[in-house]
């Protein structure tokens, strides 16, 4: 079930933005269907907010690079940036999608940590329910699991995938790559390295903390993200538990062909190679949050207050330092 992910394209799928219809401009990325352009699906509590702020970039980075090219300075509004769709129910809106002009990605998360992280924040920190070993068991037995985000509900309409190996292996053949939240660095450079992407393409300042704030948009309400804290009895239940390793029998066998196609795909590239790309990247990532962190200003400020009006980022919490990491001199971190 595991492959090395390739992509065949030589150029990145660039098409104007369409023309936004009300909801589109209440929730910006999120559009209805679509064969062609970039596409990220997000997946709850998988650093989606930040990676979907990394999708704009890559949108907006390279609609410039583009113009470069052709020496043209101004665009329509529609065309200041390749067409790119970040959406938790991408994959639906793709099914169809022409995969000779297009690009789908995501990232997963360790099941269980990606439970814990979710339980915290929708229905602790959000909600006010009380954490304890009861509530967390009942959450992880009946929550969206992820491949559920990355197929739009495929699964549950078709009969043909009846069995963990063949959803796996549904999921494998339509996306072009997956990365891992729990080996995050790796898989971005990995992301750059598929999709021919640039560095700047790829840099961030994280949108989200525990003991931060969301962004917001519950009930337009600052809500404090707490800690995740697990007892070591649900540390064992989540470890062996049939009940747990019934549930998420999908999602573990997925994490587990993903985390060893991450494997292939950097032996693929080498790796001394991606090694030192990991590297120059971390470097780089330190520097541009020196340089352009406080630049952010989030929907959410320090103190709880929502102040939506006044935020720098591109849509909700996503790309809020993007102004500053689009002209950052990074002369100083060379090409491998």
């Amino acid at each position: 079930l595991a492959k090395v992910y390739n992509y065949y394209n030589p150029e990145l799928p660039c098409f104007p933005r369409p023309l936004a219809k009300d909801w589109e401009t209440e929730k910006p990325y999120m559009y209805g269907r679509h064969r062609t352009g970039m596409f990220y699906t997000k997946i709850s509590k998988c650093s989606s907010s930040t990676l979907a702020g990394v999708a704009v970039q890559i949108a907006r980075n390279h609609a410039k690079r583009l113009r470069a090219r052709k020496n043209e300075t101004t665009m329509p509004p529609t065309e200041e940036e390749c067409f790119v769709n970040a959406d938790h129910g991408t994959y639906s809106h793709v099914m169809s999608r022409d995969k000779t002009q297009s690009m789908l990605w995501t990232f997963l998360r360790e099941p269980a940590k990606r439970e814990v992280s979710d339980f915290y924040h929708f229905h602790v920190s959000r909600r006010g329910v009380i954490a304890n070993d009861t509530t967390m068991r009942e959450y992880a037995l009946k929550s969206l699991n992820m491949s559920r985000y990355m197929t739009g509900g495929t699964f549950h309409t078709k009969s043909e995938y009846d069995t963990p190996e063949k959803k796996v292996a549904f999921i494998q053949n339509n996306y072009d790559f997956i990365g891992l939240v729990d080996r995050y660095h790796e898989s971005l450079i990995l992301l750059k390295l598929v999709f021919g992407l640039e560095l700047r393409d790829i840099l961030y300042t994280s949108a989200k903390r525990s003991g931060g704030y969301d962004d917001g948009e519950y009930r337009r309400t600052c809500s404090l993200i707490k800690k995740s804290q697990v007892s070591d009895t649900m540390k064992e239940w989540f470890r062996s538990s049939e009940e747990w390793q019934k549930y998420a029998e999908t999602e573990i066998l997925l994490f587990r062909a993903v985390n060893k196609s991450i494997d292939l795909t950097i032996d693929a590239f080498g790796r001394e190679r991606v090694a030192q790309e990991v590297e120059r990247y971390e470097r780089a990532l330190v520097y541009a949050d020196e340089q352009c962190g406080h630049t952010a200003v989030y929907p959410c400020s320090a103190d709880g207050v929502y102040q939506p009006e006044n935020t720098t980022c591109v849509a909700h919490d996503w790309a809020c330092a993007h102004e500053c990491l689009e002209t950052l001199d990074l002369s100083g971190f060379e090409t491998y």
